[in-house]
């Protein structure tokens, strides 16, 4: 016994190491690809009274950057610096990936905007266009954190003011509508999935207002995944010199 035990381990500890650093390699480039980029720096941002929660990653090589700013959905626990494979994304196309907990969200503290919109459609029972009113004026509340988000932004030596993007999915898709009406000096806006629910009522209070300052595009309704499902918004510029590409949930921005 003692003789078959030694003939076996040269033979198993080849094995064992290759199968290791195989599962090592595996995870790194296909089940953790984010875990390879630089670590996001988290930050704290004042929005009115609240001190929201915010995290970004920048590229190699020097600034300033061109920023992607990412708006997470309705979820009361989103991801703390954003979709890991989302920034990694953005790093390996040499932008900023910024993003950040509108209150009531994650670490951000305040009221989460869930129970809000609940307690409105239970206090209007009767009334819908009333609880939708009310819906859409927490929706644009908790657009003031967005706008102090981009606002903080700006003023950061590292992002490049003068060619800022932003993107949301679900309610950071309506976010992403109503920014895109005001403008803030963002180059583009690209939501995805933002007619649901509270953005139907949304959308539709406001339905007009957005192409004052922005034109929508291609917006597809309906599909099963809503990755496909998005509303591209351009501000009405049409000197401005980049081309956009989607692929699945991302977006490559190209400026000359």
């Amino acid at each position: 016994m003692k003789h078959m035990r030694s003939s076996l381990a040269p033979s198993l500890h080849p094995r064992a190491l290759a199968l290791f650093v195989g599962s090592l390699f595996w995870f790194l480039t296909v089940a953790c690809p984010a875990c390879a980029a630089d670590k996001a720096q988290e930050v704290t941002i004042q929005a009115g009274q609240y001190q929201l929660h915010g995290c970004f990653w920048t590229p190699d090589g020097p600034g300033p950057y061109p920023v992607m700013i990412f708006n997470h959905g309705s979820e009361k626990n989103p991801a703390p610096c954003g979709p890991p494979d989302l920034g990694t994304f953005y790093q390996k196309k040499g932008f900023a990936f910024f993003t950040f907990q509108r209150h009531g969200h994650g670490a951000s503290p305040g009221e989460y905007i869930m129970d809000l919109q609940r307690q409105a459609y239970t206090s209007h029972a009767f009334s819908r266009s009333a609880a939708q009113s009310e819906v859409v004026g927490l929706q644009e509340l908790y657009n003031k954190d967005v706008e102090s988000a981009v606002a903080w932004l700006k003023e950061q030596k590292w992002a490049d003011s003068q060619r800022i993007a932003m993107t949301g999915i679900s309610f950071g898709g309506i976010q992403t509508i109503l920014t895109a009406e005001k403008g803030l000096g963002i180059s583009a806006f690209l939501a995805f999935a933002p007619a649901a629910q509270a953005g139907h009522a949304t959308v539709r209070n406001k339905k007009s207002e957005p192409t004052k300052n922005a034109t929508a595009l291609g917006c597809k309704e309906g599909a099963r995944d809503e990755r496909i499902c998005f509303i591209l918004v351009f501000p009405l510029i049409s000197a401005l010199p980049y081309a956009v590409c989607v692929v699945d949930r991302l977006l490559c921005y190209p400026w000359a």
